[in-house]
Formats: C-alpha cells, structure tokens, sequence
C-alpha cells in the first residue's frame, strides 16, 4: 500500500527541507508542543480524535464540582490550524452512561448515517469493567447507544476502539483470554451482511507481554498504537504498523523524538501533516496533556541508499 507519510528519524541520513515544529506552547509551561490550555487543563487530557473541523478528547476533568469522571470535550479547528476553547460536549450520546470516551467515527456514504463507537463502564457495583457502544445518527438525531455484540463487547475488558476510514475493519484494545499480554490489540471484519466477525488478535508482532491500546488506523492503513512492551523503562511508546492486507499488520517501528519521550505517550491520530498525542511528560499543563507534532516535509537524501 503506498506511503503517505514520511517520519522523522533520528537515524537516518536526511537533511530537513522542513523540520519537525510545535503548533503552540502550553502558556503555564515551556514545553515544546503542548497546545496549551486552549485544550489542555490541570487534569488529566488524553486520547484526541479529528472529525470534520473539530477535535474530540478525553477528560477527567471537574465541571461545576461535579464529581472527577471521564467526559468528552470538543473543540473547534479553526481556518488558521489553531484550536477554540474547548468545551464539554453536550450533543453526542456519550453523555448518556457514566465514564465514557475515545470516540471513533464513521460516516456510512450510501446509508447516509454516522457511526460512533466508544468506550464506557459496563456491568454491576463491584464488577464493573471497560465495554465498547456504538449509536447511529441519521441526519436528524442520535439513536440511544448499545454495547456491541458478536464478542466484541463481553465481561472482559474491551476498550479504545478505531475504525479504518472505510469502516471495514475495527481495531480495540482487550484483556480477553487469548490476549499474550496484559492487553493486547485484536481486529473485527465487517461482514457483508453489516455484523463484526469474530475479533482475532493482531499477534506477536504487534503485541507484547504487556500493554496495547489506543490504537488509530491511518488513510493509507498504516496502524498507530501505544505500547509498554516495545521499549523497556519508558512507560507507553507510540508505534507505527505497515498494513499488509487481509485485516493484518506488521513490521512495527518505534517513532522517534518528538512524538515518544521517556514518559508515557499515547492516543496518537494524524489531522492533514500533523501527529496528535497524550503524554505525561515533564513540562505540560498537569497529568495527560495533548500535544501536536508536525510530521517531516520533504527530505534531501545525501548519502548512499
């Protein structure tokens, strides 16, 4: 499948046309990429998602002393690549059932009707655990959501959905029995007659003795993920999968500096040039903050390849 996107490697022996640069500074901090309290608060800030001209996110932050849970906030992109105010947002279905993010969106062209998937508490007091819903919109207004079924959503944890842009794969993060590691990556086929096969696990190449989540399926197929296994003592790294077809992926690399830190990174998603992420590094507004990252420009090879 062809490249679109070209990164930024320590390694390699290139001279930047355009270097990698920061969209903004967090005003309560130096750090460089962090996109300042426009988005990000004193809690934690996690798991951005592109849609149309907005960004959703997640957040546990506290709103009108109500008590810390997640929540999705919004926020519109402006014409000039900047961020609005975000807002806790009050249209999507999410609202309806306690503790509730990481969005993901399909918009079906032929039925004309927009998919949602996320993730929220499921099950009793006591046993309660991570399931994924999903609820339709046709234009008018939002159906009430439902936990997925055909093994997707089950007693286990299920969590961090992302749909490929032709909604015909959806990649979660599960701790279910065959999973090798704490959590491990697993993809379900839309089936021609609209249900999800049964979820398969990405394998030991993808996954590690420890945890995958939040993952994010690029336009060109490539797999973006975070890790704790691929790299010891660093917390979660993001991860870049080629997509070799057949609802498989392989050859993962690790992404350099700036987009992996020494603390933990992850939620990655590509809006047009740039590579969004949560990360706990030093510097930042508070917690989780999310940052965005320019991916590299073209590049001058000097050397012998």
């Amino acid at each position: 499948m062809r490249k679109l996107y070209i990164y930024c490697s320590i390694t390699a022996i290139l001279v930047w046309m355009s270097a990698c640069k920061s969209t903004d500074i967090c005003p309560e901090s130096a750090s460089t990429g962090n996109v300042g309290s426009v988005l990000n608060s004193g809690d934690d800030d996690y798991l951005p998602l592109v849609y149309g001209n907005k960004i959703f996110f997640t957040s546990v932050r506290t709103e009108k002393k109500k008590k810390a849970e997640e929540r999705t906030y919004i926020s519109s992109i402006r014409n000039d690549g900047m961020f609005d105010a975000a807002i806790l947002d009050t249209n999507l279905p999410l609202k309806r059932i306690a503790n509730s993010g990481s969005p993901a969106f399909y918009y079906d062209t032929l039925q004309g009707v927009t998919e949602l998937y996320f993730a929220a508490l499921a099950g009793e007091p006591g046993k309660y655990h991570r399931d994924i819903y999903v609820a339709y919109h046709n234009g008018k207004t939002w159906s009430e959501p439902k936990g997925m079924k055909f093994n997707i959503s089950t007693a286990l944890y299920e969590s961090h959905p992302a749909i490929s842009p032709d909604g015909k794969l959806l990649v979660f993060s599960s701790d279910r029995p065959t999973s090798i590691g704490e959590t491990d990556l697993f993809v379900s086929v839309r089936q021609p007659n609209g249900s999800w096969s049964n979820p398969q696990s990405l394998g030991d190449e993808i996954n590690s003795l420890e945890r995958e989540i939040s993952p994010f399926i690029a336009a060109d197929g490539s797999l973006l993920y975070a890790s704790k296994g691929f790299r010891k003592g660093t917390g979660f790294d993001i991860i870049k999968a080629e997509y070799l077809g057949d609802a498989k992926w392989g050859n993962p690399k690790l992404l350099p500096y700036p987009f992996n830190s020494t603390a933990d990174d992850n939620g990655p998603t590509i809006y047009k040039r740039k590579i969004l992420l949560s990360s706990n590094r030093g510097g930042g507004c508070g917690g989780f903050d999310i940052y965005a990252f320019d991916m590299c420009g073209p590049a001058l090879i000097i050397g012998k390849v």
